[in-house]
């Protein structure tokens, strides 16, 4: 399997050619940045490693929180002596940032802003690691490098192989008059500079020297993490796009059976517009005569309406008539009343006479002298008949 170098600069190419041998090894981080990127650990902590990563900045010290386990993640930046001190925070580069707040107003063009941290020497946060084996101390401390080598026991500690960012900030100036001295009266040898960093390796261990004067080469069988996450990326495209190609075949197919229907519907549909076309102008026939008809019924409305209206007139001129009539007979029946009533009193006085009358003819024909003129009378009807 090829190594994956994820530091800024290839020091853990050259750290993992003299150590990848040592199984669960122990590291220091100084400076530790961010547990991915530009770090010098990452490969490490991956293969089994453990170590204690400083971290002064808390956002940055978060993410090791996050992400690191099963290190030691300690908030406080390394120095001389424990205490407080003021840090120059750089947020757009937090790499940058330094407890030598004179060389970040030098150096750095970016903004940056001031807060108090802190402080711990390097023989305090190295305890856990005590009668242990330090693999490799790395230490980035953007111009405090001496402060924290000061605060370290290299009587007591001895990290195999110290790994010390040797030049000014943002520039290729080298800074190891300031510090390399310390290192020198502790039993450690310059092994390598990378144009970055001094490699030191203790005296103990001078075997290592060799292996590490050597820049990073093809036998080192590595590969960026860069290139990694593009090739990965690359294949994860790959896949998509296999993904994506065989999802295109099975549309294609789909719009194909879909052109296919498309065609069957549009033979419908042009079968159905012919129907269409012949319903349409069915139903506008529908709607012409039907407007002719309701044209007509209105013409209808208005005859009847003046039918209405003549006939209301008429009845109206009936009921006048009738109740004229009505009032006429009323009074005709009152006069004809009148006179039945006199004709009724005249019947009634006519019959009064004729039975006084006829009392009186009956007196007569019952009385003597009539019977008696019975002869006289027959022989008067013999001798002169006509006459009465």
């Amino acid at each position: 399997m090829k190594m994956i170098s994820f530091a800024q600069n290839f020091e853990d190419v050259i750290l993992w050619r003299v150590l990848k041998d040592v199984n669960a090894g122990r590291y220091i981080d100084v400076g530790a940045f961010h547990p991915e990127v530009d770090s010098v650990t990452k490969w490490f902590y991956d293969q089994g490693w453990s170590g204690i990563n400083m971290e002064p900045v808390p956002a940055m010290f978060a993410l090791f929180e996050s992400a690191r386990p099963r290190d030691i993640n300690i908030c406080v930046a390394a120095g001389a002596f424990s205490g407080k001190a003021e840090m120059a925070f750089v947020p757009g580069s937090f790499g940058l940032s330094s407890l030598d707040v004179a060389t970040v107003q030098t150096n750095v063009s970016m903004p940056f802003t001031l807060a108090e941290v802190d402080v711990r020497p390097l023989r305090e946060i190295a305890e856990p690691f005590a009668g242990m084996d330090i693999h490799f101390l790395k230490i980035d401390a953007e111009g405090t490098e001496a402060n924290v080598l000061l605060g370290m026991d290299f009587n007591r500690f001895r990290p195999w192989v110290v790994v010390v960012e040797a030049t000014e900030p943002l520039s290729q100036a080298k800074t190891i008059e300031k510090w390399e001295s310390i290192l020198i009266d502790a039993n450690y040898r310059c092994a390598y500079f990378d144009g970055l960093n001094e490699f030191y390796v203790a005296g103990e261990k001078a075997e290592l020297v060799h292996q590490l004067a050597v820049p990073p080469n093809v036998f080192d069988e590595f590969e960026l993490a860069a290139t990694v996450a593009f090739r990965r990326e690359l294949e994860a495209t790959g896949s998509e796009l296999a993904s994506k190609r065989e999802e295109a075949a099975q549309l294609s197919s789909q719009l194909s059976a879909t052109r296919a229907e498309l065609a069957v519907t549009n033979q419908t549909l042009f079968t159905s517009q012919f129907a269409l076309d012949a319903e349409r102008k069915s139903v506008n026939d529908l709607k012409s005569q039907l407007d002719h008809e309701t044209a007509q019924s209105a013409a209808l409305r208005g005859q009847v309406q003046q039918y209405e209206a003549e006939i209301r007139d008429q009845i109206q001129s009936f009921e006048v008539a009738i109740r004229d009539e009505r009032r006429s007979s009323e009074a005709a029946i009152a006069t004809l009343s009148g006179e039945m009533a006199e004709v009724a009193q005249a019947a009634r006085h006519a019959r009064e006479a004729l039975a006084i009358s006829q009392g009186q003819l009956q007196q007569v024909l019952n009385s003597r002298s009539f019977r008696w003129l019975g002869p006289a009378r027959r022989l008067r009807r013999v001798l002169l008949p006509h006459r009465r």
